[in-house]
């Protein structure tokens, strides 16, 4: 626990100057490191039999977050021009058929999965009221993550996916949402004024969301069998 609170302060010093101060030059710069460094996490869980094609999947994948980061407005040409030349470059990379295609499938989906989602940070960032909305979704996320452990610790008996992650409980889902809520109230109150139904339902699918991406991730580290996707942050498993 200490090593992860550590952690989580050492990141927090990291992204939130980027944040405030580093307008919005610092903050795509941030994004585009996450990007890379999580990229480079995922490749190494879902190609570790084929290292000599990490090099030509991360140019592609750094070529177009850049692109993501100086053309925002052409977002949708970028990923189908990325996708593309990924599923041309699976054809060249790959001598065997069932493995060409297993690995095409994984390089796109982890481009969806990591520079695409990643990317709408920017665009919330350059939204009006950008900075408060980034740091409305980042701490009610931290918030339910928090929220749901101690109280999963405390009262949960219900598994809530066994399958993938044995140790999250209906409980602790519901205790994740109760303290994210009480934290949203905060933060408009204070800083947003949004109205109150429309809060409650920005905090369920922000909930969910948390939710399922952590049960994703928790899903993807067993079907390739390793237990942190990286080393970077420690006790949370990686940058992913």
């Amino acid at each position: 626990m200490i090593i992860r609170i550590i952690a989580a302060l050492v990141g927090l010093a990291i992204v939130v100057p980027a944040l405030v101060w580093g307008g919005e030059i610092g903050f795509k710069g941030l994004i585009f490191v996450v990007c890379i460094l999580a990229t480079d996490e995922f490749l190494r869980m879902v190609l570790p039999e084929n290292k000599p094609v990490w090099p030509m999947v991360h140019l592609i994948y750094a070529l177009a977050i850049l692109a993501w980061m100086i053309f925002p407005e052409h977002a949708l040409y970028v990923l189908c021009v990325s996708q593309i030349i990924m599923l041309l470059g699976s054809v060249v990379l790959f001598n065997d058929n069932h493995v060409g295609l297993r690995n095409a499938a994984s390089i796109n989906m982890g481009f969806l999965y990591i520079p695409f989602l990643l990317s709408q940070l920017v665009a919330l960032r350059l939204s009006e009221n950008g900075l408060t909305l980034i740091f409305f979704c980042l701490i009610l996320t931290w918030a339910a993550d928090s929220g749901a452990y101690f109280a999963g610790r405390a009262f949960g008996k219900h598994k809530l996916a066994p399958r993938v992650s044995p140790n999250k409980t209906w409980e602790g889902a519901i205790g994740g949402f109760l303290t994210a809520m009480v934290c949203a109230l905060f933060i408009n109150n204070t800083y947003l004024n949004i109205d109150f139904v429309h809060l409650i339902v920005l905090v369920v699918l922000l909930d969910i969301v948390s939710i399922l991406g952590d049960l994703f991730e928790s899903m993807l580290k067993r079907a390739v069998n390793v237990k942190d996707s990286g080393w970077i942050m420690p006790g949370h498993g990686g940058i992913l």
